[in-house]
């Protein structure tokens, strides 16, 4: 079973386990949540590059991906 935890406290997403679909290596299911969670880690880099998170945390290994995020600023969404 695959299992995906977000810890809004911290900004922390964690993606563990294999969804059981097929086999290890055929598993549609576990190749779309690490290609959405690999997504999400480099949309993280990208915006420590830029300057809108002061430091990112991340843990990407077989099976596993682990990404936290400290953000510049308080405001998660759009600011008026």
């Amino acid at each position: 079973m695959t299992i995906v935890i977000y810890d809004d406290k911290h900004l922390a997403l964690s993606v563990e386990g294999h969804a059981g679909y097929a086999e290890e290596g055929k598993d549609i299911v576990c190749s779309s949540v690490s290609i959405l969670a690999m997504t999400l880690a480099s949309f993280v880099e990208r915006m420590q590059d830029e300057g809108v998170v002061k430091e990112a945390k991340m843990d990407i290994s077989k099976g596993n991906v682990y990404i936290e995020a400290t953000p510049i600023t308080t405001c998660f969404t759009r600011c008026k």
